[in-house]
């Protein structure tokens, strides 16, 4: 086909199309309940519109089409009808009539109380502050590019109340970068800076029930402040403008966390992260953290599958073990390194990963690749039998990361680690919020140009696509930590010492009750069984000291233990070996890579 000059021309300088319109009304939010307004440049015809399916961050098609209510569209004044899509309920169908070029569309977007989903792609809120996730609150037609549609977003918030976000200021924004940008508004909400040593800003804005808890103190800014700091010699590079952490201190929402480009999700109770003086719980020290790390893993290099076009083109789970596995690695890191959890606290916490993912029958038959693919039906439906969780991708792929870390260590004498893979693969030109999508044969390429002479597919291939009865643990025997079995005298672990028995009978108890038999265990071969009750033991009646106190008397002289099981039948085990309970010891031949890693010394 030929083309005039003229029409060249025509075709070169065409105006783009105009922008959608998009008015969040939630001026009512603590009312729960959100009024939507959008405007759309249309022409007469049929018009499909489309509610977002997948979220980013999420994994899973569970955009809450649920929660919308009254939608109407009309043109010119007059209302126009439509019908959901037979086979898809997240889209809309409707004629526009001759002669109508704008289609203007209401609806009001009604949140689930008291969910933790809500402030991860929707509407949360109390009397005082509120999430509000503009990819729950808009409609697209059909097959809108997330980077070039573009979109006028106005938010209005009720009287006194501030804002805080990562959209621009600029009049347009894409529509992926508005899904992408959730907002925190609230009575009081305060702003301090993170100075950066690249000079990139940073901005840790707090969002409270009161102005007092708006108020960190003087440890969770620290940490904070080291967050920036760290890293920023972690990855080498930052690919975002500026960075807004939104931290909301409040014990009206659930806790919950989700990841941005160029801001994170946090939602935690007033003293979650603690004040210095005591351990916070270790899931709270690592949301802030993890979601960052987010913002190069998983929002700038983000796996080809999970690099849609359309906010409901499917996407693929098959590289989850990096987007989330390296990610919970690399912010636990930073959590230790930042200060956020003690160095002591973080091992233990790697030893009762070991000990939860151990308990995982699945792992015999489904590899992490495969519980990646299958993520999207096990976090929709469930945990289902419970023989795979979902959070396994996390700490299972932690774990093999932390091989990776070690070995990358041991085999360079020092000199390399898995921060050095991270400056490659995750560093580059900040050019601002840009997607740049991997495959694994790119992942296995930095891991090659890292460390030399490596077998790196074949590396990745054995852990993630292969099974295995137990939990990984090569990666914390090269870190010169490896697990042992032996007696316990931390008082710490004393409800850990009163109900795990796998080790030495092959059982585990709630109270007397047991919750787990072992395979090919003393309590397997007698015919326990989940459920079972045990009533008495040695005559007397059954309690868990006393079971404790029996079984490490077994130290050096076999001791025989009759239990009565739901005072019904007796089971014998004539046992010697003592308390039989999991450690990580100190091996002192190899270097302590541990520390190395999470402190950065010996």
């Amino acid at each position: 086909m030929v083309f005039s000059a003229c029409a060249f021309i025509a075709l070169f300088l065409a105006a783009p199309p105009a922008p959608l319109t998009l008015t969040i009304d939630a001026r009512e939010v603590s009312k729960q309940v959100v009024h939507v307004t959008q405007r759309f440049p249309v022409k007469p015809g049929p018009l499909t519109l489309e509610y977002p399916k997948w979220i980013p961050g999420m994994h899973e098609p569970v955009g809450p089409v649920q929660n919308l209510v009254r939608l109407l569209f009309s043109g010119k004044g007059k209302p126009i009808s439509w019908r959901r899509d037979g086979y898809d309920v997240y889209a809309f169908q409707l004629t526009v009539p001759p002669g109508v070029s704008e289609l203007e569309a209401h609806f009001d977007y009604l949140p689930k109380p008291n969910d933790s989903d809500e402030i991860a792609y929707g509407v949360a809120a109390t009397a005082q502050l509120a999430v509000i996730n503009p990819s729950a609150l808009l409609l697209a037609p059909r097959g809108s590019d997330l980077k070039t549609t573009q979109l006028t977003p106005t938010l209005l918030l009720p009287d006194g109340w501030q804002k805080a976000t990562s959209l621009p200021t600029t009049p347009t924004v894409s529509l992926e970068r508005l899904m992408d940008s959730p907002v925190f508004a609230g009575r009081y909400l305060r702003r301090f800076a993170l100075p950066s040593p690249d000079g990139v800003p940073h901005t840790l804005a707090v969002l409270a029930d009161t102005d007092e808890v708006a108020t960190p103190n003087a440890h969770t800014l620290s940490c904070m402040q080291k967050l920036v700091t760290e890293s920023a010699a972690l990855f080498g590079a930052r690919h975002y403008d500026k960075f807004t952490f939104l931290l909301a201190l409040t014990s009206g929402l659930p806790q919950y966390g989700l990841e941005h480009h160029e801001s994170t999700v946090n939602v935690l109770r007033p003293n979650a992260l603690g004040d210095g003086t005591s351990t916070p719980g270790q899931w709270n020290a690592n949301l802030l953290p993890h979601e960052y790390v987010h913002s190069w893993n998983g929002k700038h290099r983000r796996p080809y599958g999970l690099a849609g076009k359309t906010f409901n083109q499917p996407l693929s789970t098959d590289l989850l073990w990096v987007y989330e596995g390296l990610t919970e690695y690399l912010g636990e890191v930073l959590m230790v390194r930042c200060g956020f959890y003690p160095f002591d606290a973080e091992r233990e916490h790697l030893r009762q990963a070991l000990l939860s993912l151990d308990a995982r029958e699945a792992r015999k038959w489904q590899s992490l690749r495969e519980a990646a693919l299958a993520y999207p039906l096990i976090a929709a439906k469930g945990d289902g039998t419970r023989l795979r969780l979902s959070n396994d991708v996390y700490y299972e792929s932690m774990l093999h990361w932390l091989e990776a870390d070690a070995l990358i260590r041991q085999k360079s004498q020092g000199k390399l680690s898995l921060d050095d893979f991270c400056r490659r693969f995750f560093g580059g030109v900040n050019r601002g919020p840009e997607v740049k999508p991997y495959t694994e044969a790119e992942l296995s390429a930095t891991l090659s140009a890292t460390l030399p002479g490596q077998d790196w597919a074949g590396w990745l291939r054995a852990r993630f696509d292969a099974t295995d009865s137990r939990a990984p643990r090569l990666g914390l025997e090269l870190a010169g930590w490896p697990e042992q079995l032996g007696e316990v005298n931390e008082p710490r672990r004393e409800p850990e010492t009163l109900s795990d028995f796998r080790y030495s009978l092959g059982f585990r108890l709630a109270g007397a009750r047991i919750t787990r038999v072992e395979p090919d265990s003393f309590a397997a071969q007698a015919g326990l069984s989940v459920g079972n009750q045990l009533t008495l033991l040695n005559g007397q009646p059954f309690t868990n000291t006393a079971l404790r106190e029996a079984i490490r008397a077994s130290k050096a002289q076999a001791m025989q233990l009759v239990l009565q099981v739901d005072s019904s039948r007796e089971v014998r085990f004539d046992y010697l070996g003592g308390e039989r309970l999991s450690l990580l010891v100190r091996r002192s031949e190899v270097p302590n890579r541990l520390s190395q890693i999470f402190l950065r010394k010996e």
